[in-house]
């Protein structure tokens, strides 16, 4: 076998085998985050893939997905979301700190 040949097979070799899950699965969180705070059932708005898998350097084994969701000021009441429990931990820790929706 030549380098290239080895190359071809060791990249195949690590290449990412569950990318149909990890999209399905990102389309769905998007989609129920997007329901919640903009009334939209987009599966891609608002959202990035970001990390290894959005740079396309991930391998085989991936078993998470980084990926920020944006949220502005005017999409959300802090206080009733504090209250159901659904804010994230940044979110909550800038609340607590008295600079939530801030720039």
């Amino acid at each position: 076998m030549s380098i290239a040949d080895d190359s071809k097979a060791f990249l195949k070799a690590i290449a990412v085998d569950n990318g149909e899950t990890i999209s399905l699965r990102y389309g769905e969180i998007t989609c129920a985050l997007n329901q919640t705070f903009r009334d939209t059932d987009s599966k891609t708005a608002n959202s990035l893939q970001v990390g290894s898998y959005g740079r396309w350097t991930a391998i085989k084994g991936i078993s998470d997905l980084d990926m920020p969701y944006i949220v502005t000021a005017g999409c959300w009441d802090v206080e009733e979301a504090l209250h159901q429990g659904i804010v994230p931990a940044v979110a909550l820790s800038a609340h607590r700190r008295g600079d939530a929706g801030s720039s």
